[in-house]
């Protein structure tokens, strides 16, 4: 997940995720639409000089 939110996943794991904003809580499939954007978080990993993250996107 980038800093703004966006996100990406292999198929069926939205069952056991959920996200909280404050003291709101939401299912994957009410943001899926607006946020599962596996472009962005590409770019956003491409750009990111942490170790751990270039890790994770080999």
């Amino acid at each position: 997940m980038t800093s703004e939110g966006f996100f990406n996943a292999s198929v069926g794991w939205a069952k056991h995720i959920n996200l909280v904003r404050g003291l709101e809580v939401f299912s994957v499939d009410q943001v899926y639409d607006a946020l599962f954007h596996p472009d962005l978080v590409r770019e956003a990993l491409a750009a990111s000089r942490d170790p751990v993250l270039l890790a994770v996107d080999d």
